[in-house]
């Protein structure tokens, strides 16, 4: 979950080739890049045919989705009209208003992987008991995709690097001004791209499951070099009627 005032450059622009419904009472777009991107990411699943790297973006679809609907609920919870923005590196729940308290914020933030990991516990336990994943080569495909994207994909948003949920919730619970709270946000974030990029190099030289390192590395790379550029934003010359994060 990020705010508008915090993704503005992060959500792109409508395209000829948008995908737009309503579910729930949310308005839905899905970019064009999503599904390339997704695509790309999925990309080693060719090799099991091109029926299952469709299957792979599928799945993909789906547990953004219902990631970005676990924020939404909770935004309109406290009185947001969000809208979802599925784009080239994920998703975006968007509201102008609700989370107006600290906690509330938290909770909204909090709210995506709760839904995520939720959809990963139905997968699981649902197999446990009707043992349904191992009857048909696709079903053997879904399970591992479902376990993989909405378990790995879920702990590696809370992880407290700004802009993914974790890093918000950072910047709400250390400090009761945004301002401060950003600033810290974003050293943690540094810190912690960093450590994920190490982790990652190590993970690519001795062939590590269970995500993909290269992909992980890159994107927490560029994760860590935006958290960089904020701060220095954060740290120039400024005035509170100019701060580019005041709510």
């Amino acid at each position: 979950m990020i705010r508008k005032s915090d993704v503005i450059s992060l959500e792109p622009s409508r395209t000829p080739y948008d995908l737009e419904w309503r579910m729930f009472g949310f308005p839905i777009r899905v970019n064009p890049w999503f599904w390339l991107i997704m695509a790309m990411l999925g990309g080693r699943s060719l090799q099991f045919g091109f029926e299952v790297l469709l299957l792979f973006v599928l799945v993909a679809f789906v547990s953004v989705l219902v990631h970005e609907l676990g924020h939404a609920f909770m935004m309109r919870r406290f009185g947001g009209i969000p809208r979802i923005v599925l784009t080239g590196f994920g998703g975006v729940a968007i509201s102008g208003t609700g989370g107006r308290t600290r906690m509330e914020r938290i909770l909204i933030s909090l709210a995506g992987p709760f839904a995520g990991l939720s959809l990963f516990g139905i997968v699981v336990g649902s197999d446990a008991l009707f043992h349904w994943a191992e009857t048909s080569r696709m079903t053997v495909f879904a399970y591992v995709f479902l376990y993989q994207v909405n378990l790995y994909w879920n702990i590696l948003n809370l992880l407290p690097v700004f802009p993914l949920d974790g890093g918000q919730v950072v910047r709400n619970a250390v400090s009761r001004s945004e301002y401060t709270g950003l600033r810290l946000a974003t050293q943690v974030s540094m810190v912690t791209c960093g450590i994920v990029v190490m982790y990652c190099f190590f993970a690519n030289q001795l062939n590590w499951i269970p995500v993909d390192p290269l992909f992980t590395g890159v994107m927490f790379g560029l994760l860590g070099y935006q958290n960089y550029m904020i701060y220095q934003q954060l740290n120039g010359p400024r005035s509170f009627s100019d701060d580019p994060f005041r709510r």
